[in-house]
């Protein structure tokens, strides 16, 4: 049986550093407020402060690298973020535990240097994850040319902290999976999708506004200009308030959609559905039993009321591209009651047409009510719609059991805590992209094809530095006058066909990653690695 190494070897998966320079840049950092001018970095082209991007003249504003007192040594933001997106995905979970591990050798960055760029509150981690996404929907967009991505996602999630006394705004949350009250945050997002995945877009993290509930209130150094401190103040903002921006900066910023979609603690708030309408977009969401009034006939009802009035004609409609059904007891055409606070802006204002749909659930013995906004759809296509708010509960499962959301930090600190869920996100992006067109990868092989690659580069660079030693080796034993003189070639081919041995009889999956050597053992000798070979025969 093929290991998971030897499946996707041969297959064609980007590696991750490519992934990071396709959506990411110093142009996007720079506009995050990761860059910050300084003079001109060294011309290093391998090395951390300059690497493979070229951002000289850019340097990061965390300090010095290793730590060390003294003249610092500048560090590009674009080597710092990617080492610490790779950092997540080696199998390590805390980047402390990783630090202390023969891995971060790798990487050649100190840990404080590391905390210092995760606990920065000028980092506009909330655009980062904007622009990425908007990358990344460019690439995965024509993959699904029938299936567009239309819809807003909009659901929340418990982040546990569960053993943290002193963590910054933290506070105790209703869980309602295990029925029980949990100590954390509640992480709000966003993402955009269709009917096969969804995209995250966006991402808040909710505390309580009353600091008798929190754990521990708010920095008082902190800046309230910074984004630091305006991530804390959305953290004490309403859900539904911070829904409502979430979704008009999204369409700010350049994303498109026709529809929301939302469970029942958002589609039973009439506040959320008018403002939404406001904004020309449409509902679809779960409603609850007595939170919402309904206008039928000139009189306003309950759901309990409304379904005794219903006339029952069940029919059978698909709700899933891969062809599952779902029975529909029936379906009523109300009006959508306004708020207080609209009518007394506007009077005659008149209730909205929503349509409701009654849906025989399976699991229960209960019967479950869809609204929509969206009066000219048809069943099947409203039905259809809001199965697809089920991928955002798929990326909720990822980003805790796969990228260690909740146990990959065990920072106090609120910028640490929001800057370590960016990061998550974009590693769920990233990886996203990455299984795009691989039918028979899993989210899990993703991570796992990745982590590969992190812990083969180390054992590729230590390959590589004794190759080179060896080519060294007739020189040295020039310079030392151990070689009699003339013999100096025959021992440099002596050393060159012992190492061309070696080399050709590694397997394909160690020479895809030490493909450099090749060059040091070519025949003319060159010694260049700018360009890999393209199949072991060349040596």
């Amino acid at each position: 049986m093929l290991s998971k190494a030897q499946l996707f070897s041969n297959t064609r998966v980007e590696s991750f550093s490519i992934l990071c320079r396709k959506l990411l840049s110093n142009v996007t950092l720079s506009i995050c407020g990761f860059l910050t001018p300084n003079a001109k970095a060294s011309p290093s082209a391998s090395s951390p402060e300059n690497p493979e991007n070229g951002d000289s003249g850019l340097t990061s504003s965390t300090g010095t690298k290793h730590g060390k007192v003294g003249r610092p040594v500048k560090i590009s933001p674009f080597y710092t973020l990617k080492a610490v997106l790779l950092m997540g995905l080696s199998g390590v979970e805390t980047i402390g535990h990783f630090m202390r591990v023969d891995m971060a050798r790798q990487f050649d960055l100190s840990q404080a240097h590391v905390y210092r760029f995760l606990n920065d509150t000028r980092k506009n981690w909330r655009k980062l994850i904007h622009i990425v996404s908007k990358s990344a929907l460019r690439i995965v967009a024509p993959c699904y040319p029938e299936d567009k991505f239309n819809a807003f996602i909009v659901d929340d999630t418990v982040y546990h902290r569960r053993r943290s006394k002193k963590v910054e705004l933290g506070c105790k949350v209703y869980d309602h999976v295990s029925n029980r009250t949990e100590k954390g945050f509640t992480l709000l997002n966003l993402a955009i999708g269709n009917s096969r995945t969804a995209l995250p877009i966006d991402s808040v993290i909710i505390s309580s506004a009353d600091e008798k509930k929190q754990l521990r209130p708010a920095d008082k150094r902190t800046d309230w200009r910074s984004h630091g401190g305006q991530s804390r103040r959305r953290a004490m903002m309403s859900k539904i308030a911070m829904t409502t921006e979430m979704i008009r900066d999204a369409l700010k910023r350049g994303f498109k959609a026709d529809k929301v979609l939302m469970d029942s603690w958002f589609g039973c708030n009439n506040t959320l559905i008018w403002e939404l309408h406001d904004m020309g977009l449409n509902v679809v969401a779960m409603a609850k039993d007595f939170s919402q009034r309904f206008r039928y006939n000139g009189q306003v009802f309950y759901l309990p009321e409304l379904r005794v009035l219903l006339k029952p004609a069940e029919e059978t409609c698909k709700a899933s591209p891969s062809g599952a059904t779902c029975t529909v007891v029936g379906q009523m055409l109300v009006g959508c009651e306004p708020t207080k606070a609209q009518l007394d802006k506007n009077p005659h204002l008149e209730p909205l047409p929503v349509r409701l749909i009654w849906l025989k659930s399976y699991t229960e013995n209960k019967e479950l009510v869809l609204i929509t906004t969206d009066t000219e759809a048809t069943l099947e296509q409203t039905i259809m719609s809001y199965s697809a708010r089920f991928n955002i509960e798929e990326n909720f499962f990822n980003l805790k059991h796969f990228l260690h959301m909740e146990s990959g930090s065990r920072a106090r600190s609120f910028d640490t805590i929001r800057s370590h869920v960016a990061l998550c996100l974009i590693r769920l992006l990233l990886l996203t992209v990455m299984k795009v067109g691989q039918e028979r990868m899993t989210f899990g092989d993703a991570v796992y094809v990745v982590g590969e690659e992190v812990k083969v580069k180390p054992l590729s660079q230590a390959i590589e530095r004794i190759f080179q030693s060896l080519m060294e080796l007739p020189e040295k034993l020039i310079a030392s006058h151990c070689i009699v003189k003339g013999k100096e070639r025959e021992v440099m081919e002596l050393v060159v066909k012992a190492l061309r041995d070696i080399f050709n009889g590694f397997s394909q999956y160690v020479l895809s990653f030490i493909g450099d050597i090749a060059d040091l053992l070519s025949p003319t000798g060159s010694g260049s690695h700018a360009d890999p070979p393209k199949s072991p025969s060349v040596v």
